[in-house]
């Protein structure tokens, strides 16, 4: 016989009070009110945004509540019950049935006001969370045959039991108050004596013939797919518990579909049985989805729209194996009429998962076929971090007006989703705010999407002055340092701009003293911090952005709607943005990258002083063909209509550009640089006019080739890459763009120039475009092996010494701390807040002077 049904683990019965309740005590007022016949959901959700921890809703058994999703914002999200880190249970307490109707409670879930479905419940894809169903029928009201819906979501690590429960699509009528009855199998209950076979069972009868054999450690799809269609409909599929079986999804020759198991007029079971329990080990049976043959997943149970079936599981644990974060796979797709339950069963997230890059793939099991992944290498899966504990409300942090007046009631904490706090505030109106938070804390910072629809709950900017600011008022514990904003996808694995500005739009945005990251982004997860279209003003002080693909995308259209943006980036790091090269990743015909630290383009002007901008373009491991290439580059200011085409409208002062992909940074709109130091890039500053001068150029170590690439766009790049400084006409830029260009009092070190022989100075006119270049007072020390420098039409002068004898070893010049350039670019990058000068960090202008006191003391 069956198991008989196993509670779940004793629990103390806190009240007879129907309501919420956290570790044990319940939540008093009336945002946290549970009443029978009224919408809930607000009240569970006001409890799980204030970081609650071990949720319990208590419900009176025979009474019906209602989810009712609530439409957030502006029509783009919906505000449903988001796990994360989270432990919710929903459960029909006997000791608050106030009418001793017994039964279970019934939780029906309705269409948000605006008429749209969603998905009421959702595990987070990131932090996962646990979801508990004791004593609940949950059903979806009005629900049309083909409606799409899930009841459950869940994409991440944690976990969803249902005990004594049900999922159905059809509405339950409470119109007659009655007692529930008791849970009943769906298929007939068969009498097996122990040692029974596991196998395929209809009507009691085991369907016979090795089609129908089922073994663990092998895939058992394929027989219960012969089963169903052979026409057997009330089928029972009995495994051993504690063993392990594989649904790997078939793909049907010559068809785009999988072959998964249609429930269409099908009644299944499927159940771990305590007499086929061959060697005694008890518990349940693991029901473990694999990849089908194309490298992905499918959902393994479908009941068909146009038809009934109905679903059991029973002592099964489904889970999916090598399942990432983010990655879509749905056990259970319903869209049919039938019934789906669960008893004594769990659905888990990805708790197989394949190894990280680099390390042996698990042998298949015996029996399957090795599956035929995509040619591309499996993402890396980072080790479970596990889960901070959400952070008190600290005094000093909260939303503020601008004129210091706190909002009550938006209560800000760390290793919580603060996101839709702040969006909750700015969809009230309150759109020039100051978010202060507390210094050395860490915060999630990830977006909110409506499920079903293609807009994202991000931060969008128009005509808000949103300040986020790392508060010393809000410092409790002195640890001061940035205030972290962790990003990464929303509830359903998808990856989104974080910070929008639409184009037709204009606002301000300050970050100050806040360090922005996306430590699980995947380089082909195209994905910005920040993306500006309109107009208004961006500044970054004191700041750090790490590791998006573009870390800020300025893209204006111009015109009448927007004249550009105004960008300040100030004692900032830009460090480490990547994305795969698209000359190598991609298939003919698509387009990936570029990586750039900062991409801007139809800007109104941008200055840039006293900052970092740090191995932008690439990756090390170039996982997924994250080389350097020409397309990514530290600092990207492209060509385009902005109002003002004066080089002085781009400044570059005392800045540090280190170990970036191509170029540090490309000027195509020109501009004035001056008192920077240029390190370990292939290429320095490419620009059409302004003016380059006292800064220093050296080169590191090599950054290309990549073990010998020589595909296209790879053959001309060699070793170091060459010019420093290219003084390019460039045939997109028009000729209000065009010179004069100064090239004046700067040193060039310790590079061999490799592309095209050329010298640290390029100078690439166009005959019909006089451009004018000056050069004076440039020194070269230990730059070797090129060809003569010979200058383009209107060039005043050479106006570079050559000196290959001096050193440029740092000697203790900058004190026992740094003996080397790559020590004092790290301490740059990894320092904490207060920019250069911090505990004595040298700038960028003290190591120009370095190089050009060496320069002078070469030339004697």
């Amino acid at each position: 016989m069956f198991n008989p049904l196993e509670p779940l683990e004793t629990r103390e019965l806190f009240s007879a009070v129907p309501g919420i309740y956290s570790n044990g005590e319940l939540l008093v007022g009336e945002r946290y009110a549970i009443r029978a016949d009224a919408n809930l959901l607000p009240s569970v959700r006001n409890a799980l945004d204030e970081g609650r921890v071990d949720i319990e809703v208590v419900l009176d058994p025979g009474e019906t509540y209602r989810l009712q999703p609530i439409d957030g914002g502006p029509s783009t999200v919906i505000n449903d019950l988001y796990l994360r880190d989270d432990k919710l249970t929903f459960t029909a307490d006997p000791a608050a049935d106030a009418d001793g109707s017994g039964g279970r409670a019934s939780l029906e879930v309705e269409r948000s006001e605006s008429g749209r479905r969603t998905f009421p419940i959702i595990i987070d894809s990131k932090r996962g969370g646990e979801l508990t169903l004791d004593g609940v029928d949950l059903s979806a009201s009005d629900h049309q045959p083909g409606e799409y819906i899930r009841f459950v979501a869940n994409h991440g690590p944690g976990s969803v039991t249902l005990n004594d429960a049900s999922i159905a699509s059809a509405r339950i009528s409470t119109a007659v108050a009655s007692p529930a009855k008791p849970l009943e199998p769906i298929r007939t209950p068969i009498d097996l004596k122990p040692g029974a076979p596991a196998g395929i069972y209809e009507n009691g009868a085991l369907l016979s013939g090795e089609r129908f054999e089922l073994k663990s450690g092998e895939n058992i799809l394929p027989s219960v797919r012969h089963a169903l269609d052979g026409g057997h409909r009330n089928i029972l599929v009995a495994l051993d518990p504690g063993e392990t079986y594989y649904l790997n999804p078939q793909e049907q020759a010559g068809l785009p579909f999988i072959n998964d198991l249609f429930l269409d007029g099908a009644d299944l079971t499927v159940a771990a049985i305590e007499e086929i329990d061959a060697d005694g080990s008890g518990g349940r049976a693991d029901l473990v989805v694999q990849r089908n043959a194309r490298g992905g997943f499918s959902n393994p149970f479908y009941l068909h729209a146009s038809g009934s079936g109905n679903l059991q599981l029973e002592s099964v644990d489904l889970s999916a194996e090598g399942r990432r974060s983010g990655e879509f796979v749905g056990f259970i797709s319903h869209y049919g009429d039938g019934d789906v339950r669960l008893v004594d069963a769990s659905l888990e997230g990805p708790t197989r998962r394949f190894p990280v890059s680099g390390t042996a793939a698990p042998a298949p099991a015996p029996g399957l076929p090795r599956p035929v992944l995509p040619t591309q290498p499996a993402r890396p899966v980072a080790p479970a971090r596990p889960a901070p504990p959400a952070g008190e409300v600290t005094a000093g942090t909260g939303i503020y007006l601008l004129d210091g007046t706190k909002l009550d009631g938006y209560d800000l904490r760390s290793n919580t989703n603060i996101i839709p706090v702040i969006r909750l505030a700015m969809d009230r109106g309150y759109t020039s705010i100051e978010v202060r938070l507390d210094p050395g804390e860490t915060y999630d910072f990830s977006p909110q999407r409506g499920p079903g629809l293609k807009t994202v709950g991000n931060l969008s900017m128009s005509g808000a002055d949103l300040r986020l600011v790392s508060a010393a008022s809000a410092d409790n514990d002195g640890s001061g340092g940035f205030a972290t904003l962790e990003v990464g996808p929303d509830a359903y694995g998808k990856w989104s701009n974080i910070i929008f500005m639409p184009s037709t739009s204009e606002g301000k945005l300050t970050l100050d003293g806040i360090s922005m990251t996306m430590p699980e982004r995947q380089p082909d997860d195209f994905v910005d911090f920040i993306v500006w279209r309109g107009g208004g003003e961006l500044t970054l002080f004191d700041s750090k952005l790490s590791g998006a693909r573009n870390n800020i995308d300025v893209s204006g259209f111009g015109g009448p709607q927007s004249q550009g943006a105004d960008i300040v980036i100030d004692r900032s790091i830009i460090e480490h943005s990547n994305a795969p090269d698209r000359d190598l990743y991609f298939e003919p015909g698509r387009t990936g990258g570029p990586a750039n630290g900062i991409y801007a383009r139809n800007y109104n002007s941008i200055k840039v002083q006293d900052s970092v901008f740090y191995h932008n373009g690439w990756r090390d491991d170039a996982f997924l063909n994250t080389h350097a290439s020409a397309y990514s580059h530290g600092l990207y200011l492209n060509t385009g209509d902005a109002k003002s085409f004066d080089p002085r409208d781009t400044q570059i002062i005392n800045t540090i550009f280190s170990d970036n992909g191509a170029n540090a940074a490309q000027l195509r709109q020109g501009g004035i640089v001056r008192d920077s130091f240029f390190y370990n890039s292939p290429f320095g500053i490419s620009l059409p006019a302004g003016e380059v001068s006292s800064s220093a150029f050296a080169s590191g170590d090599t950054i290309w080739p990549r073990d010998g690439e020589t595909k296209t766009g790879y053959q001309r790049w060699k070793d170091r890459g060459g010019y420093q400084i290219q003084i390019d006409h460039d045939a997109r830029i028009d000729s209000r763009r065009l010179g004069p260009v100064a090239v004046r009092n700067n040193v060039f070190a310790d590079a061999q120039a490799n592309h095209e022989q050329r010298g640290p100075i390029h100078h690439n006119p166009d005959p019909a475009r006089p451009q004018p270049v000056r050069a004076s007072g440039n020194y070269e020390l230990n730059w070797v092996d090129y060809q003569p420098f010979t200058p383009g039409n209107n060039y005043s002068g050479v106006g570079i010494d050559r000196f290959n004898t001096g050193s440029t070893a740092l000697d203790g010049e900058f004190g026992s701390r740094y003996q080397t350039v790559d020590e004092i670019v790290d301490a740059a990058v990894n320092r904490d807040r207060g920019g250069y000068g911090l505990d004595g960090l040298p700038e960028a202008r003290d190591l120009v002077s370095f190089y050009r006191n060496r320069a002078l003391a070469a030339a004697g």
